[in-house]
């Protein structure tokens, strides 16, 4: 199930890329000159989130979370 979130991610990094890049372009970097600009952030904040969000499975499946106990995260009560 990993796996197929991670290739998940992978596919929508360019749909988040040009998502960003038309949001930018739509606030006013039409330019040519900042029109490269926009391309570069769009890709850098694809590439972080893409990142953000492929490294919670890999986390999970390197074991980095099987120390946590879980019995000891506070939880809210059914009786308020």
């Amino acid at each position: 199930m990993a796996v197929f979130y991670i290739v998940a991610q992978l596919c929508l990094a360019p749909h988040l890329a040009h998502g960003g890049y038309s949001m930018l372009r739509s606030l006013g970097m039409e330019n040519a000159e900042r029109a490269a600009t926009a391309r570069k952030v769009a890709a850098g904040l694809a590439f972080v989130i893409t990142a953000a969000n492929i490294s919670i499975p890999v986390a999970v499946m390197g074991g980095f979370f099987k120390n946590v106990d879980l019995a000891a995260v506070p939880t809210e009560s059914a009786e308020h």
